[in-house]
């Protein structure tokens, strides 16, 4: 979890995980909410993928469309006033 350390103390909006075997939306919750992130996942299993794109709580997401034959993410956000 240093990387997630890190990464909160760093002044950005957006980033982007690969191969995080992660395995439910509940989990990547679990990872980022006390690190400040709001997460969209891609779950994979534990031995293998999930893909996580996790951003601040000030911008909120409008739609998503996530393919299955590549994992693509099609993401569009607000910022939150």
């Amino acid at each position: 979890m240093a990387l997630l350390h890190w990464l909160s103390h760093m002044s950005l909006d957006f980033a982007c995980l690969q191969e995080t075997h992660v395995t439910s939306i509940a989990e990547s919750n679990s990872w980022f909410s006390s690190y400040g992130f709001l997460s969209v996942v891609s779950p994979g299993s534990s031995d293998s993928c999930g893909s996580v794109i996790f951003f601040r709580p000030r911008y909120a997401m409008v739609n998503s469309k996530l393919t299955r034959i590549v994992v693509l993410f099609w993401l569009n956000f607000k910022i939150v006033i």
